[in-house]
């Protein structure tokens, strides 16, 4: 081999390696073409809005953040609006000169937000005025999350942290192990009763004392296996779900599982890859997994109830339960309706031609989206 053509194949492994963290490989197939639905009712729009240039195309986690009359959803370039949940109406809007990685996060009468720096912001709810803003360690990636009386925040070099809400200084601190390669995203803190809980880059599910920090239990839900480190990723990027006692968790290249919430004991573990995420919906568990496959698994046991494969590598998100149904969004603006009893497709519909991000909010009729360009819609379904 020449050296000129040694030195290409070179430059061509390290640039695959150093983009595998940001795409993942199952994105690369080709998307599935879709098949003809004949649609069981109609999807119907309440409203729909621009709110600024949404993620740049960067795989970031921006989630429309709900109260119970508001909307309030952000951009990269750092800018927050917040929207009137009936009507779609801008109430305000706010630059914050900023470029933004996640959020926003709500509690009360303040707003969170994640900047590319390291910085964590608190905003008024009421304005959008900044209140004020505490620098971390490295980025954030994962939506924070806040209590009356804490915040919770998980950086990209494995950290997490409890912060006090009403000035941003650090109470406690946890540092995970993140191996070389990982895939660029962040599972985000979740809270059951006392626990803090957080899925490592490592395929750990780790809880802690959310007011010491200290760690309480840790369960491996997947070991890192394979020759190069593109097969040993394990990463958690979708957040633990909690139902009841049980908490719910997905790795990439790895198993989806069932954790007791009290003991740490694993109850129940099958081989799946996802990084879309989970739904506990209907009495069952719900996966998007990497390619694209839907699943219908039993809560108790992690068998499988149903699979459809007709959405396969078109960069699904999580799923929603949507009145009684299951709906997922693809990268070429598509909204799917299944069955949430056998997996059938009942409707489809396209606005917009860009991915939805993942996950999105749906409550009792209504479907609230956020695209990777910035299209925000409410919809329901007659």
């Amino acid at each position: 081999m020449s050296r000129i053509r040694l030195l290409l194949v070179v430059i061509s492994t390290f640039f695959f390696l150093a983009c595998a963290s940001d795409v993942p490989p199952d994105l690369l197939e080709e998307p599935t073409e879709l098949s003809e639905v004949e649609a069981q009712f109609a999807v119907k729009k309440n409203w729909s809005v621009n709110v600024g240039y949404g993620t740049g195309k960067q795989r970031l986690k921006f989630v429309p953040a709900l109260t119970a009359d508001e909307v309030y959803a952000a951009d990269y370039k750092g800018r927050i609006w917040a929207i009137d949940r009936k009507t779609g109406k801008k109430l305000w809007k706010k630059d914050l000169q900023k470029l933004l990685s996640a959020g926003p996060g709500v509690r009360g009468d303040r707003l969170y937000l994640a900047t590319q720096e390291g910085q964590l912001l608190s905003l008024a709810r009421q304005d959008g005025r900044l209140l004020w803003s505490a620098q971390l360690d490295s980025e954030l990636l994962a939506i924070p999350l806040a209590t009356d009386e804490q915040l919770f925040a998980a950086t990209i070099d494995g950290q997490i942290y409890g912060l006090n809400p009403t000035d941003g200084s650090v109470l406690w601190r946890y540092a995970t192990r993140v191996p070389p390669l990982t895939l660029r995203g962040s599972s985000g803190p979740v809270l059951i009763d006392n626990l803090l809980l957080y899925g490592a880059a490592d395929g750990r599910l780790v809880a802690l004392n959310k007011i010491s920090g200290l760690p309480v239990w840790d369960v491996t839900i997947s070991v890192a296996e394979g020759r190069s480190e593109l097969e040993r990723i394990v990463d958690i990027d979708a957040d633990p779900v909690v139902f009841d006692d049980t908490i719910f968790v997905v790795t990439y290249q790895g198993h989806v599982a069932a954790v007791d919430a009290g003991s740490g004991v694993l109850l129940w573990r099958r081989e799946m890859s996802s990084f879309s995420g989970l739904q506990v919906a209907n009495g069952e568990l719900y996966v998007t997994d990497s390619s694209g496959q839907i699943w219908s698994l039993s809560r108790r046991t992690g068998a499988a109830l149903w699979k459809q494969d007709g959405l396969m590598f078109r960069d699904l998100t999580a799923p929603a339960f949507h009145n009684g149904l299951i709906v997922v969004g693809d990268k070429e603006g598509y909204l799917h309706w299944l069955s949430a009893d056998n997996g059938d497709f009942l409707a489809r519909d396209r606005i917009g031609n860009d991915r939805w991000l993942s996950p999105m909010r749906a409550v009792d009729n209504e479907l609230i989206a956020l695209s990777e360009t910035g299209k925000l819609i409410s919809l329901y379904l007659e």
